[in-house]
């Protein structure tokens, strides 16, 4: 058999078989052509891993990051589906305030990125706040709103907070810009006696905040406000003048001032306060016979003080004389 006859013999020989071969290789080299370079975006999931179980984390960092990623298509396939590993962020080496920076070699080693690179990261970084809880206690001021009856006044001397102090859970942050917390408000408009109610103390600004007790009870005294008022040129009676007899007072007037709470003295005028200013003739007895006048005292005034109201009269009202004459007959 010469040369020639081998070679054909042999190219001849399990002919399927090499046709399958050789379409084998032409999709390979097709498949190999059609893998373009291309760009996607992934989303990969972000877990912040604390420094410790005291630590708190006062601004959550990023859910997701998403990379731009460029690479051959059948590579970038595998990082498409299924949703790519939770990378997780240390945040025990870092302070507070600084920023984490997000760095394309962490991420491609997390990925396990071989064929393809990391473009861009969206967002590049994101700001650390780190806190601790820490607990204190704090004393609790009443937030009273409003005016009461426009006879009392609040006697701050006399308001109770039980209990007078409670005790926050809260950042330390927020903790070092306060002394004290205040209550809710409570409305006093319009109140003229001691009121007591339940409220809610009022946490700062802020969240991961605890206190206890939630609720005060707050008792605002109130107290009657006093003055002053001054009345000149009153008329002053003259009461029981004996039988037959006219009785007039020498002076006919007085002046007098009168201190006392604000809610009596708005009761008292010139036309009434006779009812606590007169002059007594009934312990006069006329001497017998044709008497037509005669005047008597000196006569200190009668002066009636009610409980919340003192009168004081001007010195030269302190004593009167008192006028007799005798009525004359029809």
């Amino acid at each position: 058999m010469s040369r020639r006859s081998a070679i054909l013999q042999r190219v001849m020989r399990y002919p399927l078989l090499k046709l399958f071969s050789l379409v084998v290789a032409f999709l390979l080299v097709w498949m190999v052509r059609q893998d373009t370079i291309r760009e996607v975006e992934i989303r990969v999931p972000i877990h912040a891993a604390m420094p410790g179980k005291d630590a708190l984390l006062l601004e959550e960092p990023p859910k997701e990051i998403r990379l731009r990623i460029r690479g051959p298509w059948s590579r970038l396939v595998t990082y498409l589906q299924p949703t790519p590993e939770t990378f997780v962020v240390d945040l025990g080496a870092l302070t507070n305030g600084v920023s984490y920076e997000f760095t394309v070699e962490a991420l491609e080693e997390h990925l396990d990125m071989q064929g393809a690179r990391i473009l861009a990261i969206y967002p590049p970084s994101f700001d650390v706040r780190i806190d601790a809880l820490d607990t204190r206690e704090l004393p609790v001021r009443p937030n009273i709103q409003g005016r009461p009856s426009q006879y009392v006044f609040v006697d701050h001397a006399g308001v109770e907070v039980t209990p007078p102090r409670v005790t926050i859970t809260a950042p330390s942050t927020i903790l070092d810009e306060i002394e004290e917390l205040s209550t809710t408000s409570v409305d006093i408009t319009g109140l003229e006696t001691a009121y007591e109610t339940r409220v809610e103390v009022a946490p700062p600004p802020g969240d991961h905040i605890t206190i206890e007790p939630s609720k005060v009870r707050i008792l605002i005294a109130l107290r009657d406000k006093h003055d002053l008022k001054a009345l000149a040129d009153v008329p002053i009676r003259v009461v029981d003048c004996p039988a037959g007899f006219t009785c007039r007072a020498i002076p006919e007037r007085f002046s007098a001032r009168i201190t006392g709470t604000e809610r009596l003295l708005a009761g008292i005028t010139r036309a009434n306060v006779g009812n606590h200013v007169w002059l007594d003739a009934g312990g006069i007895q006329p001497p017998p016979g044709n008497l037509l006048s005669e005047v008597y005292g000196p006569v200190q005034p009668v002066i009636r003080e009610s409980e919340g109201l003192r009168f004081e009269l001007d010195d030269e009202n302190r004593y009167f004389k008192i006028k007799l004459r005798r009525r004359r007959s029809p």
